[in-house]
């Protein structure tokens, strides 16, 4: 006769063909990435080129203004109570639509006094990445949920539509501005697909008038808009003190080696959006010694899939640079090569700092992050004015390190708190 699974086996069998799905759609959607960022940089000048790049990182810094912290919030979230997962999400799009406005006149005003030259690429740049973003609170609903599915179907349709987009562009000569509303279409359609789906195959949702209600999702989610904050000041300073610094191609120099490396992340990105709602039930039910367990796994296939990665761009670098970018950019070849030594890091960053989003470690995790990037933004002063790109890596590299010693540190000392003041397994009290 045979046995049924128990509950929990078949949470893990599910878990295992989520990470399998969503391992496979990351791969595919980096290739068109890749594919799209081939075409442009043999299309367009360097300078040209980072001046793409350049609008991104800025409207990649303000659109924060609009998540405040929502995504973790929400995908946490929903995956703790499924049941009320569609009133999470109706209060996160409310809170988030008015921050738009906002988040456009930060934009414009930015272009409009400090980069001048470029403030209609900055400016369309800024409406196509809003799209984007806005989308990702779709995403979390899919992930809290464990509805991949959903997301995999609706951000890869997206993309198949903007390389397609791109292809014709380039095709017909268009200008830069004329590349980027095509971005803007895509992105567009994007964040109607998602919606649809949510509609269709969840259930209804609605904007929530109430300013009590919306004060309150803003203020637990305070603490992960902190962390995205400081996450992407950390990632994308770099960019932004190399423009101030350096003409706009030393910027292209940098971000292409920057893109490359943003690739490894697709490794991981599948693996917090998984188990960060596993490890969060974990923590409903007050399973420490399976989420210590867990933790120590991930952290060795991180640390592991880190080290080997690491190895292999090292080797294959000038390969890849020339086959993606062409040789034009040879000069990012040891940029690349420097960023990726930092991989191993990032890996066990990416992995804890989830697991501190699960345990409810978010304001200490904070703290961390703050370290990150005091440390990060003192050592670029110090080596971007002599050495451009490569100053840059080398600081990426040691603060990376930084940080994932810190926050490992913090979520052994936070299970050891929580085993100790609910040892017998007892469901949490909301906090």
């Amino acid at each position: 006769m045979s046995v049924r699974p128990t509950s929990a086996a078949l949470n893990w069998r599910k878990a295992r063909s989520d990470l399998s799905l969503s391992f496979s759609a990351q791969l595919i959607y980096k290739l068109i990435g890749y594919v799209i960022l081939a075409v442009l940089a043999r299309y367009l000048s360097p300078d040209e080129f980072g001046q793409f790049f350049y609008a991104a990182a800025v409207a990649g810094m303000f659109v924060l203004v609009t998540d405040l912290g929502t995504y973790r919030y929400l995908l946490r979230e929903a995956a703790a109570s499924p049941e009320t997962a569609l009133d999470r999400f109706s209060e996160v799009l409310s809170l988030r639509l008015p921050a738009f406005l906002l988040y456009f006149a930060l934009v414009a005003g930015f272009a409009l006094l400090v980069k001048p030259d470029i403030a209609g690429v900055v400016m369309i740049t800024g409406l196509y990445v809003a799209l984007k973003d806005l989308y990702r609170s779709v995403a979390s609903l899919f992930l809290g949920l464990r509805k991949v599915v959903y997301a995999v179907l609706a951000y890869g349709s997206s993309q198949v539509l903007l390389v397609l987009v791109v292809l014709l562009l380039t095709a017909r000569k268009a200008s830069l501005h004329e590349i980027l509303w095509g971005h803007v279409a895509a992105f567009g359609a994007l964040l109607s697909v998602g919606l649809l789906v949510a509609r269709l195959r969840i259930g209804p949702f609605r904007l929530v008038p109430r300013l009590g209600v919306l004060g309150g999702v803003a203020r637990l989610s305070l603490p992960f808009f902190m962390l995205a904050v400081l996450e992407l000041i950390h990632w994308k300073v770099d960019t932004l003190m190399i423009g101030f610094f350096w003409p706009y191609s030393q910027v292209a120099t940098y971000e292409t080696a920057a893109k490359l490396f943003e690739a490894s992340q697709f490794m991981m990105r599948p693996i917090m959006a998984i188990f960060l709602p596993v490890c969060a039930q974990l923590v409903v039910q007050g399973k420490w010694i399976e989420i210590e367990r867990l933790k120590r796994k991930l952290l060795g296939w991180a640390a592991g899939l880190g080290l080997a990665i690491a190895g292999v761009v090292f080797a294959v670098a000038g390969l890849v640079i020339v086959l993606v970018y062409g040789s034009d950019y040879v000069a990012s070849e040891p940029v690349l090569r420097v960023l990726y030594l930092g991989s191993p890091a990032l890996y066990l960053s990416f992995v804890s700092l989830f697991v501190s989003n699960a345990l409810h470690l978010e304001r200490q995790a904070v703290i961390v992050l703050v370290v990150g990037v005091l440390a990060n933004v003192v050592l670029n002063l110090f080596l971007i004015p002599p050495l451009g790109a490569i100053g840059a890596a080398f600081t990426s590299v040691v603060t990376q390190t930084i940080v994932a010693a810190l926050l490992m540190r913090l979520n052994r000392r936070g299970l050891r708190q929580a085993a100790r003041s609910k040892p017998d397994g007892t469901t949490l009290e909301a906090r």
